[in-house]
């Protein structure tokens, strides 16, 4: 579920370890609403995004973890196998 509040974004369901973002801070439960200077309301929004921006490149992240909005800056990494 989305903080009280938030209405769109995507809800970290599991940060992956020893990847940019998590070593940012992100965490379980945080819910993502912007990349760089777009608005992130779905799964299909970050993939057009993440292909878009290449390894190396450094964004900032906006999301909400509770009601406080974080920003931080992150270097993309390649993407995690499976």
């Amino acid at each position: 579920a989305l903080p009280q509040g938030v209405t769109e974004g995507i809800l970290v369901l599991q940060a992956v370890p020893n990847f940019p973002a998590a070593d940012e801070g992100l965490q379980n439960g945080d819910v993502i609403v912007q990349l760089g200077s777009e608005a992130i309301v779905n799964t299909g929004e970050m993939s057009k995004f993440l292909l878009t921006h290449p390894p190396g490149e450094t964004i900032t992240i906006s999301y909400f973890r509770g009601p406080e909005l974080i920003t931080i800056q992150v270097t993309l990494g390649e993407s995690p196998r499976r």
